[in-house]
């Protein structure tokens, strides 16, 4: 059993260094430290894919509710974690100029594929984070 707490704790920090990675892309330099604390990593990245981080709040309580509702607790809430990262993968894949709605499905299945994809491969955002393009949707 407490392996699985240590273990649990290496995939996070492991998960923490792509993220970091990521956001030193923007020329942030929010230390590494803060990509080890569970819930406020995701929401930094929501803060880079501009996102409102309500919404990784409300995907959370409603994978928290939906058992109270008498509702099918894994397909409920497979499908709220398939939106919700899918949807911030393509926020960031848009910002670093790849298409967004390959990386929403692959962000959606496999969360990790897109955080290392994004963390280690030469794109860089194509405008700074107060500029708007014309052609977002």
């Amino acid at each position: 059993m407490a392996y699985s707490y240590l273990l649990f704790m290496i995939a996070g920090m492991v998960l923490a260094i792509p993220m970091w990675r990521i956001v030193k892309k923007w020329g942030e330099r929010i230390p590494y430290w803060r990509y080890c604390i569970p819930i406020y990593n995701l929401v930094l990245l929501c803060r880079f894919a501009r996102i409102p981080a309500y919404l990784l709040f409300a995907a959370m309580a409603v994978s928290v509710m939906v058992p109270f509702v008498g509702l099918p607790v894994r397909e409920i809430t497979w499908l709220v974690s398939f939106l919700f990262f899918g949807y911030l993968s393509s926020g960031l894949a848009y910002f670093l100029g790849k298409n967004r709605r390959l990386w929403f499905f692959l962000g959606g299945v496999f969360f990790f594929i897109p955080l290392f994809v994004f963390g280690f491969d030469s794109s860089y955002p194509g405008f700074t984070r107060g500029e708007r393009s014309s052609d977002e949707i």
